[in-house]
């Protein structure tokens, strides 16, 4: 068995179809995504109806949980931002089906895979993992479930430095459990290798590269393909 794991697409369409084309050319059983299909890059609706299309299976990112909570953000009084409340509204009836769809992490037990868009908690079995660490972890605390920063200075003005200094680690760096772990959300340069993690975003939306995974049961080897140009900012 033979499987691709697509790193985050942004609404990146070009690139997505010239990848996936790729991968099925070199004869992967199924193409998967990571999630954050959506938002910053050109064609978010149109990525969405790409992978709907071809039943392609995927977690949700945290983009896309913003944009499937934007409208009740406003019903509830709070705010939604603009673009994420008109790309919610903007979504057809069968690509709101899919985005709900999508599960926050997903195993492929026949190559040992586990599928998450941001990282895990370690100890922590897969069905008690916070859904929203799922969704955003980077640096974390190892023993608070749930409690993440990012890995630049976050909302509290503080670093990475800093916060590494209150006791929060990368989550790859603590990483335990069994399976291997695909993860998008946290963008490098090349993909990158960690405890048995594998860190599949490489900033196509940011001028960098869209970058697959192809897992076997006993190998990782990456196919990319460059951005056409830097979307964002």
């Amino acid at each position: 068995m033979k499987i691709g794991i697509i790193g985050d697409v942004h609404g990146c369409i070009d690139e997505l179809k010239e990848l996936y084309e790729t991968l099925v050319k070199q004869g992967v059983d199924e193409v998967l995504h990571l999630g954050d299909l959506i938002a910053r890059g050109p064609d978010s609706h149109g990525v969405i109806s790409f992978c709907r299309e071809r039943q392609m299976r995927g977690v949700r990112g945290n983009h896309e949980g913003t944009v499937l909570a934007a409208e009740d953000l406003r019903t509830a009084g709070r705010y939604a931002s603009p673009k994420k409340l008109a790309m919610a509204q903007g979504l057809s009836t069968e690509n709101r089906e899919y985005l709900l769809s999508l599960p926050f992490y997903l195993e492929i037990p026949e190559l040992n895979a586990l599928l998450i868009h941001a990282g895990v908690w370690p100890t922590l079995p897969m069905a008690k993992q916070p859904e929203r660490g799922l969704c955003t972890a980077q640096l974390i605390d190892p023993c608070k479930p749930g409690d993440t920063r990012w890995n630049h200075q976050d909302r509290n003005g503080r670093t990475e430095a800093q916060n590494r200094e209150l006791g929060y680690v990368f989550w790859t760096e603590v990483y335990n459990l069994p399976q291997r772990a695909f993860y998008g959300h946290t963008f490098w340069e090349e993909p990158r290798e960690e405890n048995g993690t594998y860190g599949v975003d490489t900033g196509c939306v940011f001028g960098g590269k869209l970058t697959a995974a192809v897992v076997t049961e006993d190998d990782v080897e990456y196919v990319s393909v460059s951005a056409r140009r830097i979307y964002f900012p």
